[in-house]
């Protein structure tokens, strides 16, 4: 059998998963050649040839190759199906697992967090749960206890609600609001001299000691970040259990949230409920 060039172009791209096999035995037709014809021509089993024809196995891009030489269909074509076809898949799978999360929105304060800015305001829960991942960093929103960055160390009462998932929101915007303020390079040094001033200014009043805090803590490398609290949710002497290490002091301004991130062994104490983050342009969120 003589095979020629089988001129063709990629079949429009549908949000079915079709595997690039069921276009393979369609050429394979056109040719008026078997399966078992285009295993000894490739030097193929045959299983292998039934199992790419049936999507059960993977089309390489070597099968890519060989099947250009073959049957005349461009390698670029058989990649970009294959492609396709497993980009339709983990689509799907991704669907799945976002319906699975839809739960796990009734523990985000989503109004707020729109009022805010940091997400939009939709109502369609899996837009919802897309934009919270993307607000947050994650792949799925079950990975948010795991990571670091949402694991304060705080006092909570027995008995009480699990805010968890509201305060991984309260911190991460602390996060957002601190990467846009400018700071010099974190110095160490200076903060600590500082300390002792920060605690007076954390006893003014907050519309005078919060411009001038801010002004000193910045020439130190550090960004703070005022944040009031989730209406209904109570987050009383939250301090950084992770980053480095605080005491709590009397609550001076209330209710609101300053987000922190103070090297290991840093003297340091703070009047009020506190986050922690890290300014991304090099200093620190204080």
């Amino acid at each position: 059998m003589t095979t020629k060039a089988h001129e063709t172009s990629l079949p429009p791209l549908t949000d079915w998963a079709i595997p690039p096999g069921e276009y393979l035995a369609e050429v394979l037709e056109d040719l008026n050649m078997t399966q078992a014809d285009l295993s000894r021509r490739m030097g193929r089993p045959a299983q292998a040839i039934n199992e790419l024809i049936k999507g059960e196995k993977e089309l390489t891009p070597e099968t890519a190759l060989q099947l250009a030489q073959v049957v005349g269909v461009p390698a670029h074509i058989w990649t970009g199906l294959e492609n396709e076809y497993r980009l339709i898949l983990a689509r799907q799978t991704e669907q799945k697992k976002i319906k699975e999360e839809r739960d796990l929105l009734k523990r985000f304060p989503l109004k707020e967090m729109a009022q805010w800015g940091f997400i939009k305001m939709v109502r369609d829960k899996a837009e919802q749960v897309i934009q919270l991942r993307q607000f947050f960093g994650v792949a799925t929103l079950t990975a948010i206890p795991n990571v670091s960055d949402y694991k304060p160390a705080f006092r909570k009462q027995e008995g009480k609600k699990d805010h968890s998932y509201a305060i991984a929101a309260w911190l991460q915007a602390g996060k957002h609001q601190a990467a846009k303020q400018e700071t010099a390079e974190f110095q160490a040094e200076a903060l600590a001299a500082c300390i002792t001033r920060i605690r007076h200014l954390s006893c003014e009043d907050p519309s005078t000691g919060v411009p001038e805090l801010k002004a000193q803590l910045a020439s130190c490398g550090v960004a703070l970040v005022p944040l009031p609290h989730f209406k209904g949710r109570v987050f009383m002497e939250l301090c950084s259990g992770r980053r480095g290490t605080a005491s709590t002091g009397r609550s001076c301004w209330s209710p609101c949230a300053v987000s922190t991130a103070i090297p290991s062994g840093s003297p340091c104490c703070t009047s009020w409920d506190t986050s922690c983050c890290i300014n991304p342009t090099g200093g620190k969120s204080f």
